[in-house]
């Protein structure tokens, strides 16, 4: 097959999977891989392609494989430039200029679009890719990332130059350096790029060596006719580019020699620079010349020349170009001011152009750049002076602000060196909330007369608290208690960052696709708009696109004092035809090296760190069906940023760097107006779960209380089904799972560590190839000798990657020994005895269906504070009860009277559970007070054989046709090893010991009261949260547990806790893994 079949257009459908081959060939190539462990895909490559805009994808194909690929699009940031976006080579294609033939197409695609230069972005350390750059025409232009320039499509077109290319290949002629470093070279005082180019003869001087090697350059290549030959056949052209211009300044061929320098590149505004001309005839007959100078931006020059140049004669020409005093900095990102200077060389045109990048004398800024106040409150503010002038000089300050802001001092003089900083603090205060202006202003002595520096106009903030306050002077910024947001006219984003630190929180922003990128929309200005609603403020950001007229696309941002931003997108067509898009929208994060992100995927609540890749983002994930909720949060130090989006999307993702999504396609037909869903940020603080609360509250969800906490995933993680691993007899099956939450493969094994008197068969298990679609699921056989307690093992993951150490709790609740149930009278009461041979517990369904006593087996020592037989005064209360003491909550009844009166019957009961066989007593009492008639209240209390967890249930059932709401719970009197003067009450965070204040406290899932000088400890454990610590000062410390039941008609609501009684504080906090029992 000939070579130019090879060099083709892509096809996007017939390709895809030849070019995904390539990427995944060349992961390796890339600085920290280009797959970052994910194999790219077909379909990878189809959406790239259908959602992105290309000038034109080269590919290099040989049969069915890919092994080049070269993809270009117009440079947003400059008119005149072709961007090249891609560029690989397959590494078993390398080493056979496959890269050069690209590169060289590029420049070629520049000319048949006529732009004047080619761009591209590399890394400093594409050794392997330097040398086939610079030898195809590119330059490293100097400072920061390295970006590579090529003006050889301008070149290649001057009509002066095209005698030489005539004859000459412009890649076999061309002279350069080769080195990995920037192309730095100054001349005649201006920043240039210099294409040498020869060919034939001998060179009259030492030509530039080349360096380095190529995949087939020219250094590697015996001289060919067009290389070799007597000096006097040597033909050799010059063309210099001016960096600051983008253009070229300066060209040398055979018959002429043309130049266009400036005396100062960077002259201070109001001022003048002399332009220079150099022209040379090297012909031997006169040549006649029409020269012509133009400025653009603020600069200003008129003209114009007409000379006979006789044989031989070179003439040097000037004028002084004029500085606006008006004159704005011109980003060094951007191409400077130029001066066109057109040249009529007898009948050839030659273009040239040379920048000048005007100084201002001297700037202001201040510190912080968005003041806020507290009204009434003084803070200093930091003014910086910044000098470009050559000379030390003496600025006059004059600080003016509006009505209602005050400034310490109004006027200073400062000194400011040459060239450097100067400054001074000042202090500012409002007397009231508003939006305030403050000046700057200065004047300065230079060339004997005065000079009135630019005003600076800043925006001083008054913010009340709780308030909110707009401003719009170009950007809009808005600011409340919690954010200040600022909706810029590039891309109508929205730039949100914490109003406290400053600091960023992220972007917002939205647009029409195709194509993704590059997009006209976020390349162009908006037109902005603020206005009050009455309840906040209404931003606005219209656009009408060019290449789609008709069509006006809307951003409406609705604020206000809280922490919520919505955000809602139209499109309007008024042409004649209908028009299909989809809705593009991305929130970013303030950085994926300082974010975490959380998704609730319907397996649990996935954290992971931002930096590596941290959720699934494949296509099947984008597109699937994972998430149980329509939330994320990226969470910061300073901040969150939640997104609560639509529903009916076709894409979602996240990934380390922002939030994404895409609508389903939508057709806006002729005069209509389409709406798309609204999107919804969250941002302060509250973290994830503020970010779910909203959500809930959106969606019409109330959470209840005492709900379980969501499970939380780890990116690489290992499980148990069920949670605990809980032995009933002496061995039992325990079934686990291996998951990454990611699109990248994992591989590895897994190990059961066990504490003593455990055995784990087989001790290890390999696994391989896991990801977030395909687990690894297993199981091992668990043995043990130990009585019944909770032990501690570990399970040991090791990826490769990575790996993670997994606590494994062992719980064994039973030996398998009998539980007994005895009746006895006693104090007037029948009671009933639960006994194992660990404990025994009283129950007491006449004394208000009270837990009366707990003691160990064959005991003596009640472990509870009960006034059994009769009610007592205890602390504040009367009558009280004690023990384990049922409540339920009704208006104007006091604690213990909701219920008194109501009758208790008890009945044995036995049923498995989780693999367990509890087994205890149930009461029931149908309750008859006014508010709770209809509701019937059991109460089971349960033992395992031989163990010492009592499993607690107190269940509502609604015999009714009503929905029912009731608060109801335990009161658990205390007594560890029957003394309660001194008991410690603790919690997984908190402890407190005797005072003689009531104190009510929050436990979570757990909380526990120590007799201090036994260690006897009684811990109470609920798979809900609302365990609290009970102080009750001189009269000990007791735990609870209440909470809110919402009992459908006809329904059952049930709590279900776990006391046990342990020998140390140290085996109590290992109960604490019951909650997942």
């Amino acid at each position: 097959m000939a070579e130019e079949a090879k060099l083709r257009l892509i096809d996007p459908v017939r390709d895809a999977a030849a070019i995904a081959e390539m990427w995944n060939e060349s992961d390796s190539e890339w600085p920290g891989t280009w797959n970052s462990g994910v194999p790219t895909s077909a379909r990878d490559i189809r959406d790239w392609v259908e959602k992105e805009e290309y000038t034109a994808v080269f590919v290099w194909g040989e049969g069915e494989k890919i092994g080049g690929y070269c993809s270009l699009v117009y440079d947003k940031d400059d008119s005149e430039a072709l961007y090249l976006e891609l560029l690989n080579v397959s590494p078993r294609f390398q080493g056979r200029s496959i890269g050069r033939r690209l590169l060289v197409r590029s420049v070629e695609m520049a000319i048949e679009d006529k732009k004047y230069h080619l761009d591209l972005d590399t890394w400093s350390g594409n050794v392997k890719a330097m040398a086939p750059y610079k030898r195809t025409g590119f330059f490293w232009d100097a400072g920061g990332w390295p970006i590579m320039r090529n003006y050889m499509p301008a070149i290649l077109e001057m009509p002066c130059t095209r005698y030489f290319f005539d004859r000459h290949d412009w890649y076999v002629s061309l002279q350069r350096r080769i080195d990995q470093r920037p192309d730095d070279d100054t001349w005649e005082g201006l920043r240039v790029f210099t294409y040498r180019f020869a060919a034939g003869g001998t060179p009259s001087s030492g030509g530039a060596a080349r360096a380095g090697a190529d995949e087939a350059g020219p250094a590697d290549r015996s001289p060919t006719s067009d290389e070799a030959g007597p000096a006097a056949d040597r033909e050799e052209l010059t063309v210099r580019v001016d960096r600051e211009a983008r253009h070229v300044t300066a060209v040398e061929t055979a018959e002429l020699s043309a130049r266009a320098t400036v005396d100062d590149i960077e002259p201070v505004r109001g001022g003048q620079t002399v332009l220079r001309w150099k022209l040379e005839n090297r012909k031997d007959v006169p040549a006649t010349i029409a020269l012509t100078a133009k400025e653009t931006g603020d600069l200003s020059i008129d003209y114009h020349c007409r000379k006979t140049l006789g044989p031989g004669e070179t003439i040097s020409l000037e004028a002084p170009v004029s500085v606006s005093a008006k004159a704005k900095s011109v980003d060094v990102k951007k191409t400077a001011p130029r001066v066109r200077t057109s040249i009529r060389w007898d009948d050839l045109p030659i273009d040239l152009a040379t920048g000048i990048r005007p100084r201002v004398e001297m700037s202001f800024s201040i510190d912080p750049g968005e003041i806020t106040l507290a009204p009434g409150a003084p803070r200093p503010v930091r003014v910086t002076l910044q000098s470009q002038l050559d000379d030390d000089v003496e600025a006059q300050v004059r600080v003016s602000v509006s009505d209602g802001l005050s400034v310490d001092r109004s006027a200073r003089s400062i000194a400011v060196p040459a060239r450097g900083y100067g400054g001074f603090e000042t202090v500012l205060e409002a007397d009231r909330p508003g939006v305030f202006e403050l000046t700057l202003s200065g004047r300065l002595e230079r060339e004997g007369g005065p000079v009135d520096l630019a005003d600076a106009k800043h925006a001083v903030f008054a913010l009340a608290l709780g308030g909110m306050l707009y401003h719009q002077d170009g950007a809009v910024r808005f600011e409340n208690e919690i954010f200040r947001a600022t909706l810029e006219a590039e891309g109508g984003q929205l730039k949100i960052s914490d109003r406290a630190t400053g600091r960023y929180l992220g972007t917002e922003g939205g647009r029409p696709i195709p194509p993704k990128w590059p997009s006209e929309y976020s390349e162009s200005d908006f037109r902005l708009k603020a206005e009050g609603d009455g309840h906040g403020v209404v931003l606005t950001a219209t656009y009408a696109p060019r290449k789609a007229p008709g069509l006006v696309f809307s951003r409406i941002i609705r604020l206000n004092a809280g922490p919520v931003i919505t955000v809602e997108h139209t499109l309007e067509n008024t042409g004649f035809d209908p028009r299909v898009s989809r809705l593009y929208q991305f929130v970013t994060n303030g950085g994926a090296d300082q974010a975490a992100l959380t998704l609730p995927l319907r397996e649990g609540i996935l954290k992971a760190r931002c930096s590596d890749r941290p959720a699934p983002d494949d296509h099947d994930f984008k597109t699937g069906d994972s998430y149980a909720e329509s939330w994320g949060a990226f969470e910061m130090l300073h901040g969150t940023m939640g997104v609560l989006w639509a529903d009916g999307l076709d894409e979602v993702e996240w990934n380390g760097n922002e939030f994404q999504s895409v609508s389903a396609e939508t057709t806006c037909a002729p005069q209509s107006r389409v709406t798309f869903g609204a999107l919804r940020l969250h941002v302060g603080d509250g973290g994830w779960q503020g970010v779910r609360r909203l959500w809930r509250r959106v969606r019409g969800e109330s959470a209840s209380e005492g709900e379980p906490a969501p499970r939380i995933l780890d990116e690489f993680e290992a499980s148990t089904d069920p949670p605990l691993a809980v032995v009933s007899g002496d061995e039992t099956d325990l079934r686990f799972r291996i998951a990454q939450w990611k699109s990248r493969k994992a591989s590895g094994t897994v190990s059961f560590v066990m504490p003593d008197g455990w055995r784990c068969d087989p001790p290890w298990v390999s696994f391989s190839e896991i990801d977030w679609r395909q687990p690894f699921e297993g199981s091992v056989r668990l043995a043990t000798s130990r009585p019944p307690g909770v032990y501690t093992g570990r399970m040991l993951l090791d990826s490769g990657e990575r790996g993670a150490e997994v606590e494994l709790p062992l719980v064994r609740l039973t030996d398998g020994s009998a539980v007994v149930i005895d009746e006895v009278e006693s104090g007037g009461h029948r009671v009933y005895t639960i006994r194992n041979q660990r404990l025994e517990i009283d129950v007491a369904p006449s004394f208000l269906g009270s837990v009366s006593a707990i003691r160990d087996a064959g005991g003596e020592c009640n472990h509870l504070a009960s006034a059994f037989p009769e009610p007592e005064a205890f602390g504040w209360s009367y009558p009280w009860y004690g023990g384990l003491q049922p409540e339920i909550v009704l208006d104007r009844l006091s604690w213990t009277e909701s219920l008194e009166d109501e009758r208790f019957v008890a009945e044995p009961v036995s049923y498995r559970a989780g693999g367990l066989e509890w087994t205890g007593l149930r009461q029931r009492a149908a309750l008859t007070k006014e508010a709770s008639r209809g509701l019937t209240l059991e109460l089971d209390t349960l033992i395992l054989g031989g163990g010492p967890v009592i499993k607690l249930v107190w269940r509502l059932l609604n015999e009714t046709d009503a929905h029912r709401r009731m608060r109801g719970g335990w009161h658990l009197f205390l007594k560890p090893d029957g003394e309660l003067d001194d008991t410690v009450l603790f919690s997984a965070d908190s402890e407190r010991k005797r005072r003689p204040w009531y104190v009510d406290q929050d436990g979570g899932h757990w909380a526990a009261a120590a007799n201090p000088r036994t260690g006897r400890t009684f811990v109470l454990v609920s798979p809900g949260n609302g365990v609290r610590m009970d102080s009750w000062g001189a009269d000990g410390g007791h735990l609870k547990l209440m909470r809110s039941h919402e009992v459908a008609a006809r329904g059952v609501s049930e709590e279900t806790a776990y006391l046990v009684m342990a020998g140390s504080r140290e085996e109590a906090r290992r109960y604490a893994v019951l909650k997942d029992l």
